[in-house]
């Protein structure tokens, strides 16, 4: 397939990447690479769409085969990566798994380029529609593709500048460390400090049906719950972990919460939006 002979020859340049170097570093795109990156990509592609845009080579890089294949291998590769425990310390699993990348598969440059390539097709598949078409009557079109394009930006690019952050919260005194997934610390920006936590329980067999821990963050109460964060700020957000198990009802001494701080989850979210406008007019254009 055509495709694949322009895909197979960028995945072993990638594997062979990823068996020298280990893997990518999110942190090297971080805020402003990242934004540079992306818009000197958009301005080569708008380029190379406005002056080779007939080329049989572009063709096929915004073609309908080149986005069933480029999904059809991320797919696998995000299988395989599923199938494989993920761990970022020292090596656990057998050799070659980490020589693949699959111990990390987000992290890996097989992923990272199968990703890359797939936001290229969209953009040039964006821009090819819109210079010979325009706006109009493409709205669902736009939406679609646009919203895609959007939402895996974001998670890609976005990714440098995610942190996600363990921290343990006493009742005894405030805390303003967190740490990584290394066992580094790093600061955080408030005081959190434990003042009370609850076990709710069905009232038919007594088992725990939810876990409730009232903080307090730089002296404002905030309320957790298991799988009901709080937004402490439009892109850090606080979640509940775990908790002292040891403990009866009523004398938990400690809780374990999450600090994840995204600065790039709002434009994830219009993306989603956006592909879910894009969904509902199609939807309604076959009915």
């Amino acid at each position: 397939m055509p495709y694949i002979a322009l895909i197979v020859p960028l995945l072993l340049a990638a594997l062979l990447v990823q068996a020298w170097t280990g893997g990518v570093t999110p942190a090297v795109m971080a805020f402003p690479v990242n934004v540079a990156v992306a818009a000197a990509a958009l301005v080569v592609l708008w380029v190379a769409e406005s002056e080779w845009g007939s080329t049989a080579w572009l063709k096929r890089l915004r073609s309908g085969g080149m986005a069933c294949t480029l999904l059809v291998l991320t797919v696998l590769w995000c299988v395989a990566g599923g199938l494989v425990t993920q761990q970022h310390g020292a090596p656990l699993q057998p050799a070659w798994w980490h020589a693949f990348g699959l111990h990390a598969f987000t992290t890996s440059w097989p992923f990272v380029v199968l990703l890359a390539l797939l936001q290229l097709h969209l953009a040039l598949l964006l821009m090819h529609r819109l210079r010979h078409e325009g706006l109009q009557g493409q709205w669902t079109f736009v939406a679609l593709h646009g919203g895609l394009l959007l939402a895996l930006a974001a998670g890609f690019l976005g990714s440098a500048d995610l942190t996600d952050h363990r921290t343990i919260v006493t009742r005894r005194e405030a805390t303003r460390t967190a740490y990584d997934a290394d066992g580094l610390a790093h600061p955080l920006p408030w005081a959190l400090q434990l003042t009370d936590f609850t076990v709710q329980r069905n009232a038919a067999d007594g088992s725990p049906s939810q876990f409730v821990a009232s903080l307090t963050v730089d002296d404002a109460p905030v309320t957790l719950a298991v799988n009901e964060p709080q937004a402490l700020t439009w892109c850090d957000d606080l979640y509940l972990t775990s908790y002292d198990r040891a403990a009866t009802d009523g004398h938990t001494a400690y809780c374990l919460v999450q600090v994840v701080h995204n600065p790039w989850k709002w434009l994830s979210y219009a993306g989603l939006a956006l592909l879910m406008a894009g969904s509902t007019m199609l939807l309604r254009r076959v009915r």
